[in-house]
């Protein structure tokens, strides 16, 4: 599975070298999606003192020793989840596992999972590949919530790697899903150094389940090995997906041609779908979209004469709208019915709205606003038009038109992801004259609830004192409610 330390390594060095992380840092570095734009908090800021981050690179690849105390003297520069942190607190981690794992795998747990918990799969995998961790203790500590499945599978696969067999007799407690998931990633792991160790191990499994997520893990590796081979032993399997979307991850880089190819050729096969969906989903990364349109759209013109289903629409609108608004609109026009000169209500048309709420968010306001404009439509964004949660989830583009599109729920993913990318322009746009008064609640609501942008009451009150009056009128209104 690699040496544990290049990667983090490797990433500070290019930082240090470059103007010791200047312009660099800004350029490559994705920080984590916060309502930066609204007063933010001036905690840990020494960091951006010029030369400190420089220096702190410097100390950070010279050290031989690491424990808690170096983690701590860059929480008080730079603060709690900031990019910064994150970059020098990576090789830290991993120094401190390979150094002393054992109080990596306590002290050090506890420092990642409170400070940088995008980490704790990287450095679960790193202590995972330690003889001297206990691999009980490591799944014991494992996160709740969202970083809970990327932990339990970088342990999983590691543990796997290093053909850690007796871990499998200590997971009878797990849930069913983790249980599914460790399984597979742990054979994953193992087939990666061991195949025939992998397939052995999977064939021994006397409950059915966990025999399948076994098998899944083999196929998962079989499939950067050999991915033609991976397709054709998984095409019967629920799974296919999952199979397929990690073998055009290794085929296209490898070997495109023969990748696209391989999909063009599979007139008539039950599992196209699917096939096309992964081969798509895996040149979003490699290349531009706008680049691989004539091959997208003859791909479906041959494959789909009536229309390509809407899981694969989403996935080439999605790639699309990345990487221009422009031209994923041009295409949603493009197909029979889109907008244009006919109606904006379509299933296309919803698809198109949420790809923008995510990449372009005042286009997707604008949008929103044209649907609403068009002589007989209704206008129900100030309306819930949805009996649960759960319908409205698991509803598909059509569904949510038929419902009312688009509704609050629309408005509310809107104003999720707005805040977080521009949360400034997000409670302007939100709170203009003529907007409804629910909506302008909506926006100042979910700025402030800790389910959305967490911006802190104090903050937004302060930037809301330099805004024009209709908008400082909305926050404070709403803040008043609330205390």
């Amino acid at each position: 599975m690699g040496k544990p330390q290049s990667n983090s390594i490797l990433s500070l060095l290019l930082l240090v070298f470059f103007a010791g992380g200047g312009w660099l840092l800004a350029a490559w570095i994705k920080k984590p999606r916060q309502a930066t734009a609204v007063i933010a908090s001036t905690a840990g800021t020494q960091g951006n003192q010029p030369g400190v981050f420089a220096a702190d690179a410097h100390a950070v690849l010279s050290l031989e020793t690491v424990n808690g105390r170096e983690i701590d003297e860059l929480l008080a520069r730079y603060g709690s989840g900031s990019s910064e942190l994150h970059l020098l607190a990576a090789p830290l981690f991993e120094k401190w596992a390979a150094v002393n794992p054992a109080d990596a795998a306590t002290a050090g747990l506890a420092l990642c999972r409170t400070h940088t918990p995008d980490l704790l799969p990287q450095f679960l995998t790193t202590l995972g590949a330690q003889e001297k961790c206990d691999p009980v203790k490591l799944l014991t500590a494992l996160p709740h919530g969202p970083q809970h499945e990327p932990a339990l599978a970088a342990l999983a696969a590691a543990l796997g790697n290093r053909g850690h067999i007796v871990i499998l007799q200590e997971i009878s407690a797990l849930a069913r899903s983790d249980r599914t998931l460790f399984l597979r990633e742990w054979h994953h792991g193992r087939a990666q150094s061991d195949a025939p160790a992998a397939g052995a191990s999977a064939a021994a499994m006397t409950d059915a389940d966990d025999r399948e997520a076994a098998l899944a893990g083999c196929l998962l590796a079989l499939a950067a090995a050999d991915p033609e081979a991976a397709l054709r032993d998984a095409a019967m399997r629920a799974d296919f997906p999952l199979i397929a979307a990690s073998a055009f991850r290794s085929w296209l880089p490898r070997d495109a041609n023969s990748a696209w190819k391989y999909v063009t050729s599979r007139t008539g096969d039950p599992r196209i779908a699917d096939l096309c969906k992964a081969l798509l989903q895996a040149e979003i990364p490699r290349r531009r979209f706008s680049e691989t349109l004539p091959e997208i759209q003859s791909l479906l013109t041959r494959h789909f004469p009536g229309g390509p289903p809407m899981e694969l629409l989403a996935v080439i609108i999605t790639g699309l709208t990345g990487e221009s608004t422009l031209i994923g609109q041009k295409f949603v026009e493009s197909l029979a019915g889109g907008i244009g000169p006919g109606s904006l209500q379509t299933p296309a048309t919803v698809l198109l709205f949420d790809a923008l709420c995510l990449t372009d968010p005042a286009a997707a306001w604008r949008l929103a606003g044209a649907i609403v404009q068009k002589e007989g439509a209704k206008d129900f964004r100030d309306k819930n038009t949805w009996t649960s949660a759960l319908s409205r989830r698991d509803a598909t583009p059509a569904q949510r038109l038929a419902a009312g599109f688009p509704d609050f729920t629309d408005m509310t993913n809107l104003a999720l992801h707005w805040l977080e990318s521009d949360a400034a322009t997000a409670i302007s746009t939100f709170t203009a004259p003529g907007v409804q008064a629910p909506l302008q609640r909506l926006v100042v609501e979910t700025a402030l609830s800790p389910n959305g942008a967490a911006i802190p009451l104090p903050n937004l009150l302060q930037w809301a004192g330099l805004q024009p009056a209709h908008v400082a009128h909305t926050i404070e209104a709403v803040a008043a409610d609330k205390k």
